[in-house]
């Protein structure tokens, strides 16, 4: 039976409040709910429940829908929790590190140590996912995939998201003659990553190279993180048997050639996840609008709204003006940049 008292101070150790951990613990244990239900099961008001759904589901927690009225619900704890433990380790690891290279400088006559090189190996597929979490979430310029099982993208959607909020470019090139069956893969990319701006590249020649495993022929994809992150995914149709990576930044630099030079089939290119394109046609049709009138005419508000906003602006596709004139809060209207 799960001790509730150990579960509470397990959430309090990963970082959560007394309010998150309680509407964190009545989804963890309920399925989908919409705000009312949360705020009428644990007698809080409407502006608690609501800001600390926002905060469990900027820590990845929970997702909610887009439809009125908008719900709630828990993404697979085990992946989730995981994910704050290994932030919450990474961030002394880092400080540990930095104790140790600040050693090994100490130690060298020339004051310069040599950076090792870590390379890794998993046939546990939870062990190498978490890996490529790691590793996918960390990417700071850019991350190019070759063809990879459609299950596996789904998996690393949502950390390609959030790179995708921060600017990072996203390329997937695919060839449908890297799977025996026939199936439209673009299709169902295309429907994958319908929700962060990527570009998809189909090539005529086969992508994924041929590798020997257990006295059978598999094919093996890859993910190129920034300048020299090499990482490998080993797989047979939807079965992955393991994934392997290293630092290798010349290998890096030949396998982004090799991908440049292939023959272009089809290019499609998702601009803006539809939320962000829906932000951006009712200001366009309305030429300088207020924040309050974009969130009634999209059905998008709160941090969603603000975060679409924010990123359009760094992307220059926006302008944001304030109107301080009148009497109370200032005024936020957004227009097209000419």
């Amino acid at each position: 039976m799960l001790d509730q008292f150990k579960l509470r101070k397990f959430l309090e150790e990963l970082g959560l409040n007394d309010t998150q951990i309680s509407i964190y613990h009545f989804l963890l244990f309920n399925r989908v709910r919409t705000i009312q239900e949360i705020k009428e099961a644990l007698n809080l008001s409407y502006a608690q429940v609501s800001n600390n759904l926002n905060a469990l589901e900027e820590l990845g927690l929970i997702a909610s829908s887009e439809t009125k009225p908008k719900t709630y619900w828990k993404i697979n704890p085990k992946i989730t929790l995981s994910r704050l433990i290994d932030k919450k380790i990474s961030k002394y690891n880092t400080f540990l590190d930095k104790i140790q290279d600040r050693i090994r400088i100490e130690e060298s006559r020339q004051g310069v140590c040599q950076k090792q090189i870590y390379h890794y190996h998993y046939d546990d597929l939870s062990l190498a996912l978490e890996k490529h979490y790691e590793l996918i979430s960390n990417a700071q310029e850019e991350i190019i995939l070759s063809t990879l099982p459609p299950f596996y993208l789904k998996q690393i959607e949502p950390f390609l998201r959030e790179l995708f909020k921060r600017g990072v470019k996203i390329i997937l090139y695919f060839s449908n003659s890297d799977y025996q069956s026939s199936f439209n893969y673009l299709d169902q990319v295309a429907e994958i990553f319908q929700r962060l701006r990527i570009t998809l590249i189909e090539t005529e020649e086969k992508l994924c190279h041929n590798i020997i495993y257990n006295n059978r022929v598999i094919n093996n994809g890859h993910i190129l993180i920034d300048d020299g992150y090499f990482n490998s995914v080993s797989f047979k149709q939807d079965e992955i048997f393991f994934c392997d990576g290293f630092y290798g930044k010349s290998l890096v630099e030949q396998l982004k050639k090799m991908f440049s030079i292939k023959t272009v089939k089809k290019k499609l290119e998702i601009k803006y996840p539809d939320s962000y394109q829906r932000v951006m046609d009712v200001i366009e049709r309305n030429g300088s609008i207020k924040t309050r009138d974009i969130s009634l005419e999209t059905g998008i508000s709160g941090k969603k709204l603000k975060e679409i906003l924010h990123f359009l602006m760094n992307e220059n596709q926006i302008v944001e003006d304030i109107d301080d004139s009148g009497v109370g809060r200032p005024g936020y209207y957004y227009s097209i940049v000419n």
